[in-house]
C-alpha cells in the first residue's frame, strides 16, 4: 500500500526528476534509524515477513501538513475492509467528499446513516428520509435499541430541516431532546448538538432573536466543555455570525468569520469542507456589507478547493458560481454576471432536473437581473 500512495508524492515533487533510487534502497531509508534514534518507519508486524509499519510520531505531529490528495483516500477506503472502509469514508466526508460518494457507490461504505448522509449530501432529502424511516420501521418491528432507534429519528429530523419540513424537524427535535436530558449527563455533547439543531429550527422559522439567545447559551456550554477550537464549538459560532447577517449587521458577520476562518484553518484544516464552507460565508457577507469586490475575490479563490473536495456537480459548488454571478452582476460587470448565471442554471437543470423547486427561484433571479436597466 506505501509503494503506492507514495507515486501521487513523487510526482507533485518532480517525478522522475528527482532521479528517485530503487525502492530496496528506498525502503532501507525509510528503515534506517536516525542518529542512534528512530527511523521514519517502525515496523510493527509480528515477524520480518509481516511487512506493517508505524510513522514515527514526528512525521504525525508535523504543523502544516498538506491536504490528503483524492487519489489516496480512494486508494485507502478500495484496499480497506469494510469497517475500516466506513471509519475512512466518514473521514473523508470532512476533506474529500468525492472520495466519501465513491465509497457509497462502491458499497464499501454501506450502512444506512453513510448511505442516507450521501443523497442528503446531493440534495435529495426525500429519498434519504425515506430510507431512515424504513430503517426506522424495520428496527421497530424488530425491537431495536432504544440509542439506534434515536439516532435514527434524529437523523430524519435533520434531513426535515435541510429539506425545509421546519416544523416536523423542531418538534422531534424537541422530543429527543426532553429523553436525552433525562437519560443523558448534563455535560454531554449530544445534548447541544440536539440544542444546536432545534435553535437551526427556531432560526429558519424566524424567530431570530429566540434563535441567537439559544446559539450564544450553546456556545457557552461547548466553550467550557470542548474548548475555543472544537469542531462544533466553531459551528455554533459560524450560526451565529450568520444570524447576526441576517438581522442586518453584516460588518459584524464579517468580522466574526474572518476570527472563525482563521481558527478553522488551524484546527480543523485548510482543506476541513467546514473550513471552505465559512469562505463561502464570509463572501456572503462581505457582498452584504457593501464590498462585492471582495466577495468575488473570496469566491473565486474559493471554487478550485470547493471543486476539489466536493467535485463539480455539488449543491454547494452549484452556489458558489451562482452567488459569484450575482456579485459580478452588484459590481457593475453585467455581461459576465448574465453568462455565469445562465451556465449555473443549465447545470442545474442537468444535475437537479428541470423540475426542481429552487429552479424557479433562480429563473426568477435572472429573469429580474435582465429586466434591468443596463
Amino acid at each position: 500500500m506505501l509503494l503506492d500512495l507514495h507515486h501521487h508524492y513523487l510526482l507533485t515533487h518532480g517525478g522522475h526528476a528527482l532521479r528517485p533510487e530503487p525502492v530496496d534502497d528506498a525502503w532501507m531509508w525509510a528503515l534506517r534509524r536516525v542518529h542512534g534514534a528512530s527511523s521514519l518507519l517502525i515496523p510493527a508486524g509480528a515477524s520480518d515477513e509481516d511487512q506493517r509499519y508505524l510513522a514515527f510520531d514526528y512525521l504525525i505531529d508535523q504543523p502544516d501538513h498538506g491536504p490528503i490528495p483524492p487519489d489516496t483516500w480512494n486508494l485507502l477506503i478500495a484496499r480497506a475492509d469494510q469497517s475500516q472502509a466506513l471509519t475512512v469514508a466518514w473521514e473523508a466526508f470532512w476533506h474529500v467528499r468525492t472520495a466519501f460518494h465513491a465509497a457509497i457507490e462502491s458499497g464499501a461504505a454501506n450502512d444506512v446513516f453513510a448511505r442516507s448522509s450521501a443523497m442528503s449530501d446531493h440534495g435529495d432529502h426525500a429519498h434519504a428520509i425515506q430510507l431512515l424511516a424504513d430503517a426506522l420501521n424495520h428496527e421497530d418491528a424488530q425491537g431495536c435499541d432504544p440509542e439506534h432507534r434515536r439516532h435514527l429519528r434524529h437523523q430524519i429530523a435533520y434531513c426535515q430541516l435541510l429539506s425545509g419540513r421546519i416544523d416536523e424537524a423542531e418538534a422531534t427535535f424537541r422530543e429527543l431532546l426532553a429523553e436525552v436530558e433525562r437519560t443523558l449527563p448534563p455535560n454531554d455533547e449530544y445534548l447541544q448538538v440536539m440544542r444546536h439543531n432545534l435553535a437551526s429550527c427556531i432560526r429558519h422559522r424566524g424567530d431570530l432573536p429566540e434563535a441567537l439567545a439559544l446559539f450564544r447559551r450553546i456556545l457557552a456550554d461547548r466553550e467550557r466543555q470542548l474548548g475555543p477550537e472544537a469542531m462544533n464549538t466553531l459551528a455554533t459560532r459560524g450560526a451565529i455570525a450568520g444570524i447576526i447577517a441576517e438581522v442586518g449587521d453584516a460588518a459584524e458577520a464579517v468580522r466574526q468569520s474572518r476570527l472563525i476562518l482563521a481558527d478553522e484553518e488551524r484546527a480543523l484544516g485548510k482543506d476541513h469542507t467546514n473550513t471552505l464552507f465559512t469562505r463561502h460565508s464570509l463572501a456572503n457577507y462581505l457582498a452584504k456589507s457593501g464590498d462585492p469586490a471582495a466577495a468575488i475575490d473570496v469566491l473565486q479563490a474559493l471554487l478550485p478547493d470547493l471543486i476539489r473536495a466536493l467535485g463539480a456537480d455539488h449543491p454547494e459548488v452549484l452556489d458558489a458560481r451562482w452567488h459569484l454571478a450575482r456579485y459580478h452582476g452588484q459590481h457593475g460587470d453585467r455581461l459576465r454576471a448574465a453568462r455565469q448565471f445562465q451556465e449555473v442554471l443549465s447545470d442545474r437543470e442537468r444535475i437537479q432536473g428541470a423540475g426542481d423547486q429552487g429552479l424557479e427561484l433562480a429563473r426568477q433571479e435572472l429573469q429580474d437581473f435582465l429586466a434591468e436597466p443596463a
